[in-house]
């Protein structure tokens, strides 16, 4: 009878808790507008100066295009700069990838 007891109070412990553990749900992250997709771009433009992986021409450009478009099956953020200055013509264009919800995931120079 003691074990009943014990088992009974322990199963409802148990199941009380997974209960209670997700009564309000997770929120979605959200879809970010397109003036923080630039800010978080520019961001990343500065890091990328930073760490000497781009050249300091790029600190002046302002993103020229940001557009929401899908690509392998996930909505992303391509924010695109444009530099004039830059003497070699793969160059003058640098795409900086992010998700939908603002997270950096590469740059490149050629789209």
């Amino acid at each position: 009878m003691k074990n009943i007891i014990q088992l009974t109070l322990l199963s409802l412990v148990f199941f009380s808790a997974l209960t209670y553990a997700h009564s309000e749900g997770h929120d979605k992250p959200q879809t970010i507008q397109k003036e923080q997709a630039i800010k978080t771009a520019d961001y990343h433009v500065k890091r990328l100066i930073e760490k000497g992986e781009i050249d300091k021409s790029w600190e002046m450009i302002r993103a020229s295009s940001a557009v929401l478009e899908r690509r392998e099956s996930k909505m992303n953020w391509i924010v695109t700069f444009n530099n004039p200055e830059e003497a070699d013509e793969n160059k003058k264009t640098l795409s900086v990838f992010l998700t939908n919800t603002g997270y950096f995931i590469s740059t490149n120079f050629a789209l």
